[in-house]
């Protein structure tokens, strides 16, 4: 189970050139797009651990390198993201956007994802949070986006009214 979740060690500890190792990486990321668009979500997520644990093998890189493998990083703790979406696996969606937002602050797609996490734990207001700054770092206006901020405002101001009517009631008896 743990292989299939990505979580087993590859047991390569070859010191391999950079080219070498980035192909296995960018293997593996291919393979977990292409399960992840036949709806197999659980491979999918493995084969993006795998290259993740590759990316973990890099040495000695230079500055552009870095820059490279770090943005690689962040697609795959997006494309983990979304395989966790997909199987309702909550913890890890939150887990991965916020390692991606470790590596990319004011990566858009992070907060779009995390806010959905925010949304189904019902905490409203961080998802607002989350999704306002998923707009704010769109180099284009989205409209899924600003219904997702109005349907949020929507959702919080009904759990407002709910509260207040709850309250209403406690103090007025």
């Amino acid at each position: 189970e743990k292989e299939a979740d990505g979580e087993e060690d590859d047991h390569d500890n070859r010191k391999l050139k950079k080219a070498d190792r980035m192909r296995l990486v960018v293997k593996n990321k291919e393979e977990g797009t292409e399960l992840f668009k036949g709806g197999n979500y659980r491979p999918a997520a493995a084969r993006y651990h795998k290259a993740l644990s590759h990316i973990a093998k890099f040495y000695d890189l230079s500055y552009a390198d870095e820059v490279e493998v770090k943005a690689l990083k962040v697609t795959l703790y997006l494309n983990l993201a979304s395989c966790y979406i997909k199987m309702e696996n909550w913890e890890q969606v939150l887990r991965n956007c916020d390692d991606a937002l470790a590596l990319d602050p004011v990566n858009h797609k992070a907060f779009f994802r995390r806010s959905q996490y925010y949304e189904v734990k019902k905490d409203y207001e961080k998802a607002l949070v989350d999704m306002k700054n998923c707009q704010k770092n769109m180099d284009i206006e989205d409209k899924g986006v600003s219904q997702a901020i109005d349907r949020i405002n929507k959702t919080i101001k009904k759990e407002k009214d709910k509260e207040k009517k709850t309250w209403s009631k406690a103090f007025n008896k």
